[in-house]
């Protein structure tokens, strides 16, 4: 009987044990800057616009717009995952602008056991900012500040959250949201309007996958503000919200399922432990 206890504990440590499957990441950041004279989107001619996108490799890339009264806005990206649009404005020719930086990365995990697997991710989104300062009244150029995350599986969407906040004028500011990430009001000396979010971790289970069976998992992340560069300001920034300076693609884990025996399987198995326990009655002393 020690025997049989020591096989049982054997196969309850099997179904304990998590390994981290590796994939191929490829991470594409880009940053877009636009200056010009209409609201958004924009229908007529671009006065400057300043663009960057790259795959893979270190550093940063930053997209920059000048508008003519001498405010500088602009759009920032790096492959640690931090993202930052920022504006500020004086007195301005409401002129309208538009800035965003995206990042999309991709991971192909591929089961490599015999047997099947349960894959979950686990994530955090440390913190997003949303923040607006707005003396503007000028009709159809309200400053926006937005962001979007998404997270996909196989290039459909599990797992989403975002938030617009969007400028004054006569009925204040507005902030719709969606998705787990909450964004609170906040103290801040430059923005009339400034929202953080606390950080947010996260699990999502993503399935069984059978010996062999490769999946792809994806994320994407925008930030963006767009308006009037009239007395105006805005900033939305998201910080390395999947980890990506972990070594670790994504922090995925699979943990082992034991296969189902057979019939014919079961069947032996329950004739073995009938005559061992035929064995061990017929083994047992009498009490006298």
């Amino acid at each position: 009987m020690r025997y049989l206890k020591g096989t049982v504990m054997i196969s309850f440590l099997i179904l304990l044990v998590f390994f981290i499957p590796q994939g191929a990441k490829a991470l594409t950041i880009g940053t877009k800057a636009y200056y010009y004279l209409d609201d958004y989107p924009p229908s007529l001619p671009i006065l400057e616009e300043d663009s960057d996108y790259k795959t893979a490799g270190g550093g940063a890339i930053q997209s920059q717009v000048q508008s003519s009264w001498g405010g500088i806005a602009s759009s920032y990206a790096d492959e640690s995952g931090i993202f930052a649009v920022h504006s500020e404005f004086g007195a301005g020719s409401l002129k309208a602008y538009y800035f965003t930086a995206k990042a999309t990365s991709s991971t192909i995990i591929t089961n490599p056991t015999s047997h099947a697997i349960e894959y979950g991710l686990f994530f955090q989104i440390p913190e997003v900012t949303l923040g607006i300062w707005d003396d503007c009244t000028c009709q159809g150029l309200i400053q926006h500040s937005k962001y979007e995350i998404d997270i996909l599986l196989n290039g459909v969407s599990i797992w989403k959250s975002d938030a617009t906040l969007e400028g004054g004028n006569a009925n204040g500011y507005t902030l719709t949201q969606s998705g787990d990430v909450v964004l609170n009001p906040s103290f801040s000396f430059w923005y009339d309007a400034y929202f953080q979010s606390a950080p947010y971790n996260g699990y999502l289970a993503l399935g069984r996958f059978g010996p062999g069976d490769s999946f792809t998992l994806g994320y994407e992340m925008m930030v963006m503000i767009y308006g009037a560069d009239f007395e105006t300001g805005a900033i939305a920034s998201v910080g390395d919200p999947f980890n990506l300076t972990s070594t670790v693609n994504f922090n995925v884990s699979g943990s082992g399922i034991t296969p189902i025996p057979e019939p014919s399987t079961l069947l032996l198995l329950s004739s073995g432990l009938a005559g061992l326990a035929g064995l061990r009655k017929k083994l047992k002393p009498k009490i006298s």
